[in-house]
């Protein structure tokens, strides 16, 4: 039988990439499909979606079985298909079912779907909404390189056997509420660019997110995971929120022994904004090398964790216990890093790096020689804080926080108290922040800054009640006093001159809108200079 002229082989072919020991072989199949009129594809690859689609769905049908449900369908292969919008609801697929390359250029809708040999999505494209919410997937699945460019859910969906998402990439959000892999999963090196959500998903195998870039929040709130999960190198940018009501999320299921190995492995991943805060115990965790920029743990337990190498970078450490596996097996840190700019694979990205001058110790290693009485506890353990922030006008900016760190040797020399005391600037605003181990220091703290504010550049020579210090250390300290205090009175009485003339000078150019932002900066200035206290006066109830 003759080909009509017009009519010829789809030319389609489908690789497969046979990779062993010994060598790569590549296999390729081609379509055994007549082209479509006006297309030199047939009508399942031909990419002129808007007109094949009706003929596309019209001979689609033709895949569907003959049964009383008419959404079965025995047909195993479409790998490469170009499909329009589809919708699969409740459809039954029977062997297993390959997608390989095919690309999904509308929605395409497979809730509820029966893939009972599983399915082999590999390379697939979807360009809009993809729901597999309910869907289940019988035998071993893989999504691997799919390219997925907007919202996808797989809420309630089941996973029987072992699933690959392995470079997977998710432009869009990635649903997994509620989702079941009863056995391994694999996210190695996917890229996740929205937000990413498992909330109260169940994991009964092995869970790897090895390499893993999540740019926008990801959430495990609820999480139940039966083994040991794999965040090696992952990189969470916008927070990790595993706290809600399910703790057993990265901690001991109830019928695991303490003596089973329940550690999450995060060596060497980036958690930006991590939240653990909530979580009753993280037993066995791994977080050596890793990058904890912001990440909490109030009022979590570690069990047997290891930190060595971590940078831990305003970290709120308030643990409610740290057990001494912990303190044992962590043997140093950083508390700071530089951020340097690269291009992978054509696109920007960054590379932290621990900074040296920011280990913690310096050298060696907790427990060790010189620093046989420091441990991770050191740097994490429970502190006090008292916080707030000024407008602080810039020509005394200077002056204003010499005036606050001096302070600190004041209130150490009146009686042997010291505080750590952090100043940042904030825009036009400076937040002060106090540190001590307990209440009682704190009050005392607060009752001794009121009366070295109170005081002014006029205060008075403390009561030198500090034991370690001598005759000498006491009679340097007086001098020491004396010349700080005429230098703040002296650089706050130049700096409200400066702007008392600069006042003038703004009155007599005309300049409305300047003026009227000028005196309550000239005012902060003029209050410091002749009693500091008025700055702080917002501290401390007014009296009756």
């Amino acid at each position: 039988m003759s080909i009509p002229a017009n009519v010829s082989p789809c030319p389609y072919v489908h690789r497969v990439v046979l990779q062993t020991e010994d060598a790569r072989q590549v296999i390729t199949l081609p379509c055994d499909r007549l082209n479509t009129n006006g297309d030199v594809y047939c009508v399942f690859h031909s990419e002129n979606v808007g007109e094949k689609a009706a003929a596309f769905r019209r001979e689609f049908a033709g895949f569907f079985e003959d049964d009383t449900s008419g959404r079965t369908i025995a047909v195993d292969n479409f790998t490469g298909f170009v499909f329009p919008e589809m919708d699969f609801t409740e459809v039954r697929f029977t062997d297993m079912v390959d997608f390989r390359d095919a690309v999904f250029t509308g929605p395409v809708n497979f809730r509820r779907c029966q893939f009972e040999k599983g399915a082999q999505m590999t390379g697939c494209r979807f360009y809009d909404r993809a729901d597999f919410s309910r869907a289940h997937f019988g035998g071993k699945t893989s999504f691997a390189n799919a390219h997925f460019d907007d919202e996808t859910v797989f809420d309630h969906t089941v996973f029987e056997e072992p699933t690959l998402f392995s470079s997977v990439h998710f432009a869009g959000p990635a649903l997994f509420f509620g989702a079941e892999f009863k056995a391994d999963c694999y996210f190695d090196s996917g890229s996740f660019q929205h937000a990413a959500g498992f909330n109260e998903a169940a994991f009964s195998g092995n869970a790897s997110f090895r390499k893993a870039d999540f740019k926008g929040s990801a959430t495990f709130r609820g999480v139940r995971m039966r083994a040991p999960g794999n965040f090696e190198a992952a990189r969470f940018r916008q927070g990790l929120h595993c706290e809600g009501a399910n703790t057993r999320f990265m901690a001991s299921s109830p019928e695991q022994k303490r003596g089973d190995i329940m550690g999450f492995d995060f060596s060497e991943s980036v958690l930006d904004g991590a939240n653990f805060g909530g979580i009753r115990e993280l037993v066995n965790y791994n977080f050596r090398h890793a990058k904890l920029l912001g990440v909490s743990f109030s009022g979590t337990r570690l069990v047997n964790c290891d930190f060595t190498g971590a940078v831990l970078s305003c970290v709120e450490g308030f643990f409610a216990e740290v057990d001494q596996a912990t303190l044992n097996r962590t043997r140093y840190v950083y508390t700071d890093f530089a951020v340097e700019a690269v291009r992978v694979d054509g696109q920007p990205g960054e590379i932290l790096t621990p900074l040296p001058g920011s280990r913690f110790p310096a050298e060696g290693e907790f427990g060790k020689g010189p620093h046989f009485h420091l441990s991770l506890w050191d740097l994490f353990k429970r502190r006090n804080r008292w916080a707030f922030s000024l407008r602080v006008p810039i020509a005394i900016r200077i002056t204003l926080i010499d005036y606050l760190n001096f302070f600190g040797e004041w209130l150490a020399a009146g009686g042997g108290l010291r505080t750590n005391l952090l100043i940042r600037g904030e825009g036009n605003t400076l937040r002060i922040e106090f540190e001590q181990d307990d209440d009682t220091q704190m009050a005392h703290l607060k009752e001794r800054f009121r009366e070295y504010v109170t005081g002014g550049f006029e205060l008075g020579a403390p009561q030198l009640a500090n034991p370690r210090m001598n005759e000498m250390d006491r009679a340097l300290f007086l001098q020491r006093f004396h010349n700080r205090m005429r230098q703040f009175k002296t650089e706050a009485s130049a700096a409200k001159k400066l702007m008392l003339a600069e006042f003038r000078n703004i009155q007599q150019s005309g300049a409305l809108a300047r003026k009227r932002r000028f005196p309550e900066a000239y005012q902060q200035v003029k209050n410091f200079s002749e009693e500091p206290a008025r700055l702080f006066a917002h501290l401390w109830p007014t009296d009756p």
